[in-house]
């Protein structure tokens, strides 16, 4: 009934279409060409008004009619590609930002995120509702990224340090001389497998959790020292409570950015 109460006129010009263009066949049966002429003419202009609602404009049986649903069709597309082209090119000012500067006194973390948040608050006052996931995803691999490099001159220095101490214990311990198969040879051969660099990697900040990898490799070299030399190594422990944070942010993702995940970006 709702429909019948809001389209009335398109029902009744339709229902007179149907009924001109089942005497236009009547006609044509009989043979009275003209008359079904006149007759098929009315049927195309019941139909036409029907549907008159649906057309941007019409320019009279010249025909130049463009139904609405094809303007709007086109105009959605090219809404999409605009989109899309907008989507581009915000990614690419923000992550410019976000690596312009990386390995010397580039902008921060606080400012990078200042710039994603106005560019995105920019396009939503403006009516284009662009999604940025993938670009947030993206922003936060860099920053997790940055919170491991943040720290990791703290690890290496620490590891440096226990294995310097494992070394001066071998050499008070057994001297500086090596024979083939003796407690040296092997004490040493276990320190190699203490490595106080660790690379980070962007792909593994992408696609892996680099928070809990880091804290992995860290102890694991502990590990190492303590079952052959007697002792750990001793990490700052703000860098290992800093670790622990970054894998759990790592592991829920997305990233929050607050007060403290910004300062996990701050070198140690």
């Amino acid at each position: 009934m709702k429909f019948l109460k809001t389209n009335w006129q398109a029902f009744v010009f339709a229902a007179v279409g149907f009924f001109a263009l089942y005497h236009f066949y009547r006609l044509l049966e009989d043979g009275k060409v003209t008359d079904a002429g006149v007759v098929f003419g009315i049927a195309f202009l019941s139909f036409l008004y029907a549907n008159l609602s649906r057309f941007k404009k019409f320019s009279g049986l010249g025909f130049e009619a463009e139904l609405w649903e094809d303007k709007q069709r086109e105009a959605s597309d090219l809404i999409d590609r605009l989109k899309n082209v907008v989507s581009i090119y915000t990614r690419e000012i923000v992550l410019s930002a976000v690596k312009e500067g990386r390995w010397s006194d580039g902008r921060s973390w606080k400012e990078h995120w200042k710039l994603y948040d106005e560019l995105v608050s920019q396009h939503d006052a403006l009516g284009q509702k662009i999604d940025f996931t993938a670009l947030k995803t993206e922003m936060d691999a860099y920053f997790l990224l940055d919170m491991c490099f943040a720290v990791n001159d703290s690890l290496r220095r620490d590891i440096d340090t226990a294995r310097s101490k494992a070394l001066t214990q071998i050499s008070t311990k057994y001297g500086k001389y090596v024979t083939t198969g003796d407690e040296r040879a092997k004490l040493l051969i276990n320190l190699e497998g203490v490595t106080p660099y660790y690379s980070v990697s962007l792909e593994l900040a992408k696609h892996g959790n680099i928070g809990a990898h880091m804290l992995e490799f860290a102890e694991n070299n502990s590990h190492i020292l303590e079952a052959h030399f007697g002792f750990p190594v001793d990490f700052n422990p703000d860098v290992m409570a800093r670790l622990r944070k970054v894998a759990k942010l790592a592991g829920n993702r997305p990233v929050p950015v607050t007060d403290e995940t910004l300062a996990l970006t701050r070198p140690v």
